[in-house]
């Protein structure tokens, strides 16, 4: 029986050493969302204020943000973001890259592609204003024909 735990107490001795031995390093992982803070989005089109937030596994250190390969900011505080407009860059179709890494130097790329199109908050005022006014002349235009159908 003694002979038993010994046997036992040296195996667990010996897999609890050699387990970091074997164990491997995974790469860091990345997922990339975006959230509108003042712009228009639908489908693959945006345009005005948006900010990309990643969700990036425990070893990231840093995180690289890049628009169509050019480095736009590199992050080392987590919860790593970056906010951007896209009225800074030309219409059209960009790709948006983020880079995680972590202490080892390996890294992992998440790519979202869209189309970047002309937004203005003006030209969305204008709109509300515009439909706010005839919302009013609508409402007015009903009471008085009300009043005027009423009996004296």
């Amino acid at each position: 029986m003694r002979a038993q735990i010994k046997l036992i107490s040296l195996l667990l001795l010996v897999t609890i050493v050699a387990m970091p031995l074997f164990a491997v390093d995974a790469e860091p992982t990345i997922n990339l969302s975006l959230y509108k803070d003042n712009g228009y989005g639908f489908g693959d089109d945006m345009g005005g204020q948006w900010t990309l937030k990643t969700d990036t596994s425990d070893d990231v250190v840093y995180v690289e943000f890049y628009i169509d390969d050019q480095l736009q900011l590199n992050d080392t505080l987590s919860p790593y973001s970056w906010q951007f407009n896209t009225n800074n860059y030309t219409l059209g179709e960009h790709t948006i890259n983020a880079l995680a890494y972590n202490a080892q130097g390996e890294s992992t790329a998440a790519t979202i592609d869209r189309k970047f199109v002309e937004y203005d908050s003006s030209k969305t005022f204008l709109l509300i204003l515009i439909v706010s006014i005839a919302v009013v002349a609508i409402a007015v235009g009903v009471a008085v024909y009300r009043i005027k159908k009423t009996p004296k």
